[in-house]
């Protein structure tokens, strides 16, 4: 998959979205070409592909009809990059963050002639549900973004069996199920997907202050510096570790972290098959 990675991965972004969005910054593109006259996309933040498998069932056993694809996230595999890419319909603003999504998704819709009081961008959450019934009946284009998945996966401690147990709870707790039931009942074609997954991983080293030098993002299995004699400066000062490179970030291409020598962490940002390779799902695709 790392071969794929360094060979193949550069070259999927000049391809078109139309008939399949090969990576997540093509996904609008994708939802655009289609018909539906009311389309809504759901962004799960953090879910990777065997627990979309877990939401499968659940919508299967709901008699909701799933058509499974992937798509590739932004790498490094971080909400930040991957997420915004997928709400700007194309690649993301290293110096931005999530804070300005809603407006970039508003802004693609807008150049695609939708006006604007028909674009809807929302966050829901458990401790925050979406209100189905709120939604303007003029709403035709809706983005929605739930995190719930990202931050049970940064509390689990116990490794992927705890993330699985998790999981199968946030679904039942969560009522998406009945939500997504609730958006196709108001005409909504949905489509599903995730900005990265997620990777158990082993602790490599903790970060010492000068390999912090400069890194203007860190996280447990990527590196932004703000210059290239930085960058390589951390490559020279630690020549035991693998990693790949993008730009000026670095990003760990094995099942290892940042953080205490052998201890076990749920985290991403990397390059490994289970944070790259996302879902992207179509509901009852007319």
């Amino acid at each position: 998959f790392q071969r794929f990675i360094d060979n193949t991965y550069g070259t999927l972004f000049t391809y078109s979205g139309v008939r399949k969005p090969f990576v997540v910054s093509r996904i609008l593109e994708h939802i655009n070409a289609k018909q539906a006259k009311k389309r809504v996309l759901l962004v799960i933040d953090g879910m990777n592909y065997w627990q979309w498998t877990i939401l499968s069932k659940a919508l299967t056993d709901a008699g909701i009809t799933c058509s499974s694809n992937a798509s590739i996230a932004y790498i490094p595999t971080i909400t930040a990059w991957s997420r915004q890419a997928i709400f700007k319909g194309d690649k993301p603003d290293f110096a931005a963050d999530n804070s300005k999504e809603g407006k970039l998704f508003e802004a693609f819709w807008l150049k695609q002639g939708v006006p604007g009081y028909q674009i809807v961008y929302k966050k829901f959450s458990v401790n925050e549900p979406l209100v189905v019934t709120d939604i303007s009946p003029d709403t035709t284009i809706l983005g929605l973004v739930c995190n719930d998945l990202d931050d049970i996966m940064h509390g689990s401690i116990l490794g992927n069996s705890h993330l699985k147990m998790s999981t199968e709870q946030w679904i039942t707790k969560s009522g998406i199920v009945e939500t997504i039931l609730s958006l196709r009942a108001r005409g909504f074609q949905v489509y599903i997907t995730a900005d990265h997954g997620n990777v158990e991983a082993t602790g490599l080293k903790n970060l010492t202050m000068k390999d912090k030098v400069g890194a203007l993002s860190r996280g447990k299995r990527h590196l932004h510096f703000t210059n290239e004699t930085l960058l390589q400066g951390f490559i020279e000062q630690n020549p035991n570790v693998e990693v790949g490179r993008k730009g000026l970030s670095l990003y760990l291409r094995k099942q290892e972290a940042f953080t205490t020598e052998n201890s076990q962490v749920i985290t991403h940002g990397g390059s490994h098959l289970w944070e790259v390779i996302v879902p992207f799902i179509s509901i009852n695709e007319e």
